[in-house]
């Protein structure tokens, strides 16, 4: 195990690390500041981050903030697709093309001071986390593409990654995958803030933003409503391997972000329920996104023909020219040499036969209904 693993499974700041002390406060507030012993340092470490955060926003206002307000965004590309799909990978390759841009691991666990304090920290960043992802193996950087939904959670304390922090109330954090429990206000302020980081971005890069997380599966009629000419492109995967994979990887982020113990809370029994909910959202609302500004495509084709599933992606959703970047993913995908998939344990018979029974949407609309009638038998 590397030492940043266990340097941030003491003293990590996880999912909250680039909150402010408003909205750290109100997060600890909301859970009664209910904090268990074990992660006391964890809290700590937060709450000082989190008023180092304060003072730099402040900072980066003064100077960015009329800049950042009057910027225009270009039409976003939403990669969408459950945990453990192939988000990532596609995600990569999209980011490939320079003719695009994307938030990077420090942007959004710091998306209240990126502009100011980038340049300076994001190498004591690199240096304390490791090579690679803890969960899969897939290599990680300050500088590397990642999910804008950490963003959120540090600007808002609105996103499903704080129900990992605060399994006993964890309800109140799953309601942001689609936003059907939550109020208007609530989906007031979650659309101000990702509007506010995606303008930061902008006013950054002056190009569209590449953006991916799995909650935004199950966001699609926000999302339209806020950008209604941006571009979506949807990963599926093996259902069986998606909740096997992303048991798996809960269990281990659990370790980096968690504020109180799991108590009687079952990731596994809470892995069915959330996927259930995203995917019935999502079949629900992907009839709002125009003609033309959608497609979709299995992880297997991506695997096994990627430059001529990316060449269709770009095709289907009318992106730039597809040639001028062709070279550049071929390069990226000749970098992953010999990458090989973690292997999870079986899923027993009784839980295939529970995922047919309720991710019935997902096994049949994408195609994987025979095979789920075969595992449930």
């Amino acid at each position: 195990m590397a030492w940043q693993q266990n340097f941030l499974e003491a003293f990590g700041t996880g999912v909250l690390g680039g909150t402010s002390f408003r909205t750290y406060f109100k997060i600890l507030r909301d859970n009664r500041f209910s904090i268990d012993p074990p992660f006391y340092l964890r809290a700590a470490v937060t709450a000082f981050s989190s008023l180092q955060n304060s003072a730099q926003r402040r900072v980066e206002d003064w100077v960015y903030g009329d800049a950042v307000r009057k910027t225009e965004i270009h039409p976003p590309i939403f990669v969408l697709g459950l945990w453990r799909s192939g988000t990532t990978h596609l995600h990569n390759l999209l980011c490939c093309d320079w003719r695009f841009a994307f938030p990077n691991t420090y942007q959004v666990f710091f998306p209240h001071s990126f502009l100011t304090t980038e340049r300076f920290n994001s190498r004591m960043l690199n240096w304390l986390l490791p090579s690679r992802r803890v969960q899969d193996n897939v290599e990680i950087g300050a500088k590397l593409p990642q999910e804008d939904d950490f963003a959120i959670a540090g600007l808002t304390g609105m996103s499903f990654n704080l129900s990992i922090a605060f399994p006993r109330r964890a309800e109140a954090y799953t309601k942001f995958l689609t936003f059907q429990r939550a109020t208007a206000s609530e989906k007031r302020i979650w659309a101000e803030a990702l509007e506010h980081f995606l303008k930061k971005l902008t006013f950054k890069y002056h190009r569209p933003i590449v953006l991916k997380s799995p909650a935004h599966t199950g966001h699609v009629r926000e999302l339209v409503r806020l950008f209604p000419d941006a571009k979506f492109v949807l990963i599926h995967r093996d259902p069986v391997e998606v909740y096997s994979s992303t048991v798996h990887c809960l269990e281990t982020v659990f370790k980096m972000w968690a504020l109180q113990r799991l108590g009687t809370h079952s990731i596994a029994e809470s892995t069915i329920q959330n996927v259930r909910e995203v995917t019935e959202s999502y079949f629900a609302d992907r009839q709002h996104i125009p003609p033309g500004q959608l497609t979709e495509i299995a992880f297997t084709e991506l695997e096994q023909r990627p430059i001529e599933t990316m060449a269709r992606i770009y095709r289907e959703l009318d992106l730039p020219a597809f040639r001028f970047t062709q070279q550049t993913m071929q390069n990226h995908l000749d970098s992953l040499g010999e990458y090989k998939k973690n292997r999870h344990h079986e899923v027993d018979p009784e839980t295939r036969a529970r995922l047919g029974e309720q991710w019935q949407q997902y096994f049949t609309n994408w195609g994987y209904g025979e095979t789920a009638a075969a595992r449930a038998a």
